[in-house]
């Protein structure tokens, strides 16, 4: 009954916004999971995620989503969840799927940051926002970026969330007012 409900809502649109956020995404798979279905505190879901992992895993469903990315940069997750889903009706150890989706969200970022290197020519990129709180993810992507030679920058003093944002967001307005802009 409850799923109906929030099929029916997702159809209507009712408090089912689009979001860019990949805190969504994580919350999505801890549910799918059963991980976790309600959260307390803020980033639980993603948390609990993580805690979760089984190091052992090494799968990735990355390779099985041809529709990982498009062209106009959007990461489409579609079949990252249909594998998920397939898994779990197959009864495949959450511990295994969550290292496999972590594995796959690390994945595409390294694909996406090695496309946009190819094509501009850059090798510096800095992993910030609230995903690379996440240790397993982050250190992850950092040592595959570091292994294809690039030089991968991470908040060391200041947060990775949306603290950090928020100073970069006053450093450019400072900036912008000292030119007169503002």
């Amino acid at each position: 009954q409850k799923t109906n409900l929030i099929l029916q809502a997702i159809d209507k649109k009712i408090n089912a916004p689009l979001s860019c956020s990949a805190g969504r995404l994580f919350d999505a798979v801890a549910a799918l999971l059963n991980i976790c279905t309600n959260t307390s505190f803020h980033a639980e879901a993603p948390m609990r995620l993580e805690a979760s992992i089984d190091p052992a895993e090494q799968g990735s469903y990355f390779s099985q989503a041809r529709d990982a990315s498009d062209h106009a940069g959007f990461i489409r997750t579609g079949r990252i969840i249909e594998n998920i889903v397939a898994d779990i009706r197959k009864g495949i150890d959450p511990g295994r799927i969550s290292a496999r989706f972590h594995n796959s969200i690390s994945d595409i970022i390294v694909n996406a940051v090695t496309g946009i290197s190819k094509g501009h020519g850059i090798k510096k990129v800095a992993l910030s926002g609230g995903t690379f709180q996440n240790k397993y993810l982050s250190e992850r992507i950092e040592n595959q970026l570091e292994e294809k030679g690039f030089e991968v920058l991470i908040p060391l003093q200041l947060p990775a969330n949306d603290g950090g944002i928020a100073l970069g967001q006053l450093a450019i307005a400072a900036k912008k007012r000292s030119l007169g802009m503002i």
